[in-house]
């Protein structure tokens, strides 16, 4: 390989023939070392200390506050608004009036029918005390009595009608809305105020129908208001809607917020969030659920790579349910134990490794 000239160094020539072989050797040597490292190369690895975590499915919902009790209230005769007697925000108890329309002409009209009913009241006396008295045959009796009859039901006609001219309040509660203007004029079912009970706040979620199946009345859902981000309500589950809708297949449920929730500053029409937990799953033996792997044929069992002696084994495991990044191992593992964090399909028995990260 080397050609040597000996020329000009008579004193050395052995010393260098020496020198260049132990060159070669080493050459020779540190390849093979090469080679043999490649062969025992050991793999670095992410790991897991299998332990027990909550696997509970989170639940987000959005919506709307608004009473639970409220009545939109509508003209049930025509008319002119004569006085109108509150507004938005204020306070009104059952009963109370809240308009009044200008009602003369149905006023005249009851007065004339309460005329036309004491004439026939008279008339229908006069022909009783003669029909007693057998002065009278019976069809001129009874057509008297129809007669009073008839007046009656339109005194009562007419004074219902006026008594439509009084818009009231139909519950105890707040004016929330007020369609109308003094002196307009007004018709039958024209809406002309909305009243809201303030003490019964409500929010209605909907849901998916197999997170509906884990909701029932009586759960608890805190509640956060997107306009009092520092406040949060202690809503509970006041019922589960029997039906999905139609088109959007979400069952309706119905949260119930506290008394207090309208003088906390809380409003109908405030958007609010929960951000609960259904499907209770505490306390289980996880994996990682890229760990879990198959050998990808139908009778081949699950299995992960156990980490003991620097070395990989196989393990089969069972798994149960999967929440994202987690996967449920009833059979198979036992706390406390370490294993190959990622895809194991990639790895073999007995492979040295070294834990260079750890997954949590």
């Amino acid at each position: 390989m080397f050609a040597v000239s000996l020329r000009n160094s008579p004193r050395k020539p052995v010393c260098t023939f020496v020198a260049l072989l132990l060159m070669v050797a080493g050459c020779s040597d540190s390849g093979q070392d090469q080679s043999n490292s490649g062969e025992e190369s050991i793999i670095a690895i992410a790991a897991h200390e299998v332990d027990t975590r909550e696997l509970s499915r989170p639940l987000s919902l959005t919506g709307l506050v608004q009473p639970r009790e409220y009545v939109r209230i509508h003209a049930r005769t025509s008319g002119i608004l004569e006085s109108i007697l509150h507004e938005e925000g204020d306070t009104v108890a059952q009963g109370e009036d809240l308009a009044r329309l200008d009602l003369a002409e149905q006023q005249a009209e009851l007065a004339r029918a309460q005329a036309i009913e004491e004439e026939a009241e008279l008339t229908y006396q006069r022909t009783r005390a003669l029909y007693q008295r057998e002065s009278l045959s019976s069809a001129e009796y009874e057509q008297a009595r129809s007669a009073l009859a008839v007046a009656r039901s339109e005194t009562q006609l007419w004074r219902a009608r006026v008594n439509f001219g009084r818009i009231r309040a139909p519950i105890s509660g707040m004016v929330t809305e007020r369609s109308v203007e003094p002196g307009e004029h007004v018709e039958d079912p024209q809406h002309l105020f909305t009243v809201a009970n303030m003490e019964s706040l409500i929010v209605r979620f909907h849901v998916s129908e197999s997170d509906a199946a884990h909701l029932q009345a009586g759960d608890a859902l805190d509640v956060t208001v997107d306009a009092l981000p520092a406040r949060t309500l202690e809503g509970e589950v006041r019922r589960v809607f029997p039906s999905a809708d139609r088109d959007s297949r979400r069952v309706p449920i119905e949260v119930s917020l506290p008394a207090d929730t309208f003088s906390q500053g809380v409003r109908p029409g405030y958007l609010v969030r929960t951000e609960t937990r259904i499907d209770r799953r505490p306390d289980l033996l996880t994996a990682p659920t890229l760990a879990v792997g198959t050998e990808g044929t139908g009778d081949s069992r699950p299995f992960v790579f156990v980490v003991k002696d620097d070395e990989l084994h196989r393990r089969e495991v069972t798994p149960g349910i999967t929440r994202g990044p987690w996967t449920e191992i009833t059979e198979g593992l036992e706390p406390g134990e370490i294993i190959l964090a990622t895809n194991p399909r990639d790895r073999r028995e007995g492979e040295p490794v070294r834990i260079v990260e750890w997954l949590n």
